[in-house]
């Protein structure tokens, strides 16, 4: 269960790629995908990466209260997990500079193959983000369910 959104994730852009290069026009002709991949992509990345990267922050901060309570260092793992997420998030907003960078450049304007595969990269970077912002919302779930209420 651990590594089956990376597998999903897998599986859209093997039949993205597939779907681009056998019928570039299905990605490449969507309306909405071309008008969204330029800036209104970055402003997304934007606003979600600063979301997550505030829940990043907050949960080290919950860590460290944690382990000043019981005076004891004991979220290692958890800690490298979300800073891995934290710098995925910062990796995937740069990608989103790229991306519509890319598209941008006139020498693609005609390639509806590239065009469709840069919409899907697209896609699968907001994938990647909205899996990462349910991993962090599902860590503090957890670290606030096991908190004891009596403080």
């Amino acid at each position: 269960m651990k590594y089956s959104p990376y597998i999903l994730l897998t599986v859209f852009v093997i039949c993205g790629v597939s779907i681009s290069i056998c019928r570039p026009e299905f990605f490449s002709g969507n309306v909405f995908l071309d008008q969204f991949v330029n800036h209104e992509f970055i402003n997304l990345m934007s606003v979600v990466v600063t979301v997550s990267l505030v829940s990043v922050v907050q949960l080290h901060m919950e860590y460290t209260r944690i382990e000043r309570r019981f005076d004891r260092r004991s979220f290692e793992k958890s800690r490298r997990t979300v800073n891995a997420n934290g710098i995925i998030l910062i990796a995937l907003f740069v990608f989103s500079f790229v991306i519509s960078f890319i598209k941008g450049m006139p020498e693609i304007e005609g390639n509806l193959e590239i065009e469709s595969i840069i919409h899907v990269a697209a896609l699968a970077a907001i994938f990647e983000c909205i899996w990462i912002m349910y991993e962090l919302i599902r860590t503090a779930y957890t670290i606030a369910r096991t908190e004891p209420l009596g403080g």
